[in-house]
């Protein structure tokens, strides 16, 4: 937690145009499944220097193995939404 507390503060503009944050998504092949990548592009300030940054970030999402924890969790929110 002091490491990041550490860090410096950033100030990230996702309302402006779309130069500054953007997201594209696109389904790809994943051995007999698909899964879905997500490739992040953002700029953003960061303070006290006020040095302008930019990063890209890619994900690639894949189906969780039906029994793990995280389709159980899925299907506690979803049938706590409804």
């Amino acid at each position: 937690m002091r490491a990041v507390a550490g860090l410096p503060s950033t100030k990230h503009d996702i309302s402006g145009s779309a130069e500054k944050f953007s997201l594209d998504c696109f389904p790809v092949p994943h051995g007999q499944s698909m899964a879905l990548m997500l490739n992040v592009h953002g700029e953003f300030v960061e303070y006290p220097a006020e040095g302008l940054r930019s990063f890209d970030r890619t994900f690639i999402l894949l189906p969780a193995p039906e029994g793990s924890r995280y389709v159980k969790f899925y299907k506690i929110l979803y049938h706590l939404s409804y």
